[in-house]
C-alpha cells in the first residue's frame, strides 16, 4: 500500500503511511476501508491530495483513486469488486478443484451444479464462494441464474459441466451400430446447447467484467485430425460423447469469431487424462496438476489467442 503525493512536498507522505486496510465481503464485492495518516506524519491540509493504490493478489484487479482528505486520520469506504469466474459442474472432479484454487487465490466463485444438496465436498469449502443450483440441461434455470446476477462482472466463464464418455468404450449405447438415439441427443443438449445457452445468457455479465474470458472444456476425443492417432482409441466407440464435444468445438471457434470485436477472448481447454470418476484409477494426471496448468493458461491468454484449442500444457491442438 502506497501514499503518493500529487500535488504536495514529498515529506508529507512516505511510502506506506496507510495504519489499516480491511477487505470486507459485501456479496460479490468487498468493501475497502482505509485508516491512515500515521501520527508520525504531518497531516494533510484540506487543499492537499494523496493517491491510494491497491493491487491485490495475482490475476486481480488494479485499483486506485484519488481522495481529498479532511482531517489527520481519514476513514474511507470504498467498494471494489474482485475477479469473479462463475463455472458449471462444481460439485466433483475438475470442476471441484478449479473452485479450489480460485477460492484459494481470492477470487469471487459462482459455483453452479445440478444438487448443491448432495455436493457435500463443494458445499465443505469456505471462502468467497457462493453456490447456485444450475442444471444446464435446464436453458429456462440458466437464463434465471442469468437475471439474479445481472449486475455482477464475471471474468471468468467456464463452461465444465458436462456428460463424460463411459469408462467402457464399447458400451452399446454409444457404440456405432447401435446407437442410442435418446442418450445421443441427451449429450448433445449437456455438452453442446448447455454451453451455447449458457454463453448467451452471461455475455453481458462477461463484456461488463476485465478479463471478459470465456472458457470451454473439450476433449483431446473431439479432434477430428487426433481421431485414431491416440493408443487408447478404438474403432466405433464413444459416438456420443466425440460428436457431441465436437460440435462444442465448431460452437467455440464461431464464438471466438463474433465475440472478438467485444474484446472477449474464448477459449477451449483438454484437461488431459485425469484421475477422477470420469477417468479413472489409471490416469496419467492428477486433477490438481491438471488445473494448475489449465489456469495458466487462462491467466496468460490475450485476444490474439481467442479460438484457440489447447492441451493442458499449453500445447496447440488441431481441431
Amino acid at each position: 500500500m502506497a501514499c503518493r503525493p500529487e500535488s504536495v512536498d514529498p515529506s508529507v507522505c512516505c511510502q506506506d503511511p496507510v495504519d489499516r486496510l480491511e477487505l470486507l465481503p459485501r456479496g460479490f464485492d468487498y468493501a475497502v476501508q482505509f485508516t491512515g495518516i500515521r501520527s508520525s506524519h504531518r497531516p494533510l491540509s484540506n487543499q492537499q491530495y494523496c493517491h491510494f493504490s491497491l493491487n491485490t493478489a495475482a490475476g486481480t484487479h488494479d485499483i486506485s483513486r484519488t481522495i481529498q482528505p479532511s482531517f489527520r486520520r481519514p476513514k474511507i469506504n470504498w467498494r471494489i469488486s474482485l475477479p469473479t469466474i462463475l463455472l458449471t459442474g462444481a460439485n466433483r472432479g475438475i470442476g471441484l478443484e478449479l473452485v479450489r484454487q480460485y477460492v484459494s487465490d481470492g477470487w469471487t466463485v459462482i459455483a453452479t451444479c445440478r444438487d448443491p444438496e448432495s455436493a457435500s465436498d463443494l458445499t465443505a469449502i469456505s471462502g468467497n464462494i457462493t453456490i447456485r443450483k444450475l442444471d444446464v440441461q435446464q436453458y429456462d434455470h440458466i437464463s434465471q441464474l442469468a437475471a439474479e446476477i445481472r449486475e455482477t462482472p464475471i471474468d471468468v466463464l467456464f463452461s465444465n459441466g458436462a456428460i463424460g464418455a463411459p469408462r467402457d468404450p464399447d458400451d452399446s449405447s454409444v457404440t456405432f451400430g447401435d446407437i442410442d438415439v435418446p442418450l445421443l441427443l441427451d449429450y448433445f443438449r449437456t455438452n453442446t446447447i448447455g454451453p451455447i445457452k449458457l454463453t448467451e445468457a452471461f455475455l453481458p455479465n462477461v463484456l461488463a467484467s476485465v478479463q471478459k474470458k470465456i472458457v470451454f472444456m473439450s476433449s483431446r476425443g473431439a479432434s477430428l485430425t487426433e481421431r485414431g492417432n491416440l493408443p487408447h482409441h478404438k474403432p466405433g466407440g464413444n459416438y456420443s460423447y466425440r460428436v457431441s464435444k465436437a460440435a462444442l468445438n465448431a460452437a467455440s471457434r464461431s464464438l471466438a469469431f463474433d465475440l472478438r470485436p467485444q474484446g472477449v477472448t474464448v477459449l477451449t481447454l483438454n484437461p488431459g487424462w485425469v484421475r477422477t470418476r470420469m477417468g479413472g484409477d489409471d490416469a496419467d494426471l492428477s486433477v490438481s496438476f491438471s488445473v494448475e496448468n489449465m489456469r495458466r493458461i487462462i491467466h496468460s491468454s490475450n485476444l490474439e489467442e481467442t479460438g484457440s484449442f489447447f492441451e493442458y500444457d499449453g500445447t496447440a491442438l488441431s481441431w
